[in-house]
């Protein structure tokens, strides 16, 4: 037992003398070193639950640097995450090779990987595939020379991708002395300042996520981050909606309805938007068309409202929501649409989970995956 004991001592003496460092600990990586740790190694394939990865540089912390990003690997796959992402899940079970590369004056790749493992889940009941579509947010003003580009890309790539994209268009703030917005609402800055890297326009932001790199009005930004979202992607809850219009009195009376496969607390934002809107645009010719110009959001805050009394929704257990509200004299019914949001908890924020859309009047059912 003294010589084990013995040994042993050696053993740390060598390690302590020697300045062995632990790979694992991510408080000493030695300096030049890329190192990537996370958070956990395995997950379920629901697409809620997610790793968050922590990349050092030396002492570095370099986990949400534009310069970093992500190295993903399954099977003989390899995908780059974006730019200052750092954190994954997934809805495929499956397992999954991370490292790391860092640009500091040349290109440097973690000398670790990490292995994550998806599992699949099991269909509870009430479980449905639901598919997702995608909140595109888009931020102009009239003032703006560069903002029809941004709306001349979308339209494009909306086209190419029918149904994938709910699009509204939040007119903000912007060089009032060449012209003022009449289409702006205060509530429209909050939005911006959630997704906003400058205060610049145009903008654009999916499901009220700020991009790492930030999107003005580049079509292949746009197509890179639509491609991060399969087209059967699964959504974590289905979302429909029902509305009546009454063309005398002007009320319209909204219900939303959301499922969820997951039992968590929701929120949701509605929102009025318009298109056809004729006026003025810097930089194009009188009578310039406006389109999904959102005319009211139905909320005091950017994060919304609280979704069956803020009490956790079943699995497979509808909670629904009705508002009434009187349209705008000013606005055409006939080129209106209702949008319905529903949104999840993300750290510190919200992001949205799934969207809808219908006409006044009309009503959207829950969307499958085939």
């Amino acid at each position: 037992m003294r010589k084990l004991i013995y040994i042993f001592s050696i053993l740390l003496t060598f390690a302590s003398c020697s300045g062995y460092i632990d790979p694992n600990d991510p408080d000493n990586v030695p300096e030049g070193v890329l190192r990537v740790f996370a958070d956990r190694t395995a997950i379920a394939a629901d697409g809620l639950q997610q790793v968050t990865f922590t990349v050092k540089f030396g002492s570095k912390d370099v986990s949400k640097d534009a310069d970093m990003n992500l190295i993903c690997i399954t099977g003989d796959s390899e995908t780059s995450l974006r730019p200052g992402v750092n954190t994954f899940s997934t809805t495929v079970a499956a397992e999954y090779r991370f490292k790391a590369r860092y640009y500091s004056g040349t290109a440097y790749y973690s000398d670790n990987e990490v292995v994550v493992k998806a599992s699949e889940v099991a269909q509870s009941v009430g479980v449905k595939n639901y598919h997702r579509r995608l909140w595109g947010m888009q931020f102009t003003a009239v003032s703006c020379t560069y903002c029809p580009r941004l709306t001349a890309n979308l339209k494009k790539i909306m086209q190419e991708n029918p149904g994938r994209i709910v699009l509204t268009a939040f007119h903000v703030m912007f060089d009032e002395s060449v012209m003022t917005d009449p289409m702006k609402l205060t509530i429209n800055e909050d939005f911006r300042d959630m997704v906003k890297h400058g205060d610049g326009l145009p903008l654009f932001a999916f499901n009220m996520v700020k991009d790492a790199e930030g999107i003005v009005d580049q079509e292949d930004k746009i197509r890179a981050r639509l491609s991060d979202h399969p087209a059967d992607e699964q959504a974590s809850c289905g979302v429909a909606l029902s509305t009546t219009y009454d063309s005398g009195t002007r009320s319209l009376s909204i219900t939303g309805k959301v499922t969820s496969n997951v039992p968590e607390q929701m929120r949701y934002h509605i929102l009025l938007v318009e298109d056809g809107v004729e006026y003025a645009q810097a930089g194009e010719d009188a009578g310039y068309v406006h389109n999904a110009v959102v005319r009211d959001v139905l909320s005091d805050s950017k994060w919304g409202d609280r979704l069956n009394n803020g009490v956790k929704l079943g699995v497979g257990v509808e909670a629904s929501v009705t508002r009434t509200v009187t349209v705008d004299r000013d606005w055409k019914p006939e080129n209106m649409k209702v949008v319905f949001a529903a949104l999840r908890q993300s750290g510190d924020s919200y992001i949205c989970a799934n969207i809808n859309e219908c006409d006044l009047g009309g009503s959207a059912d829950y969307i499958y995956n085939e």
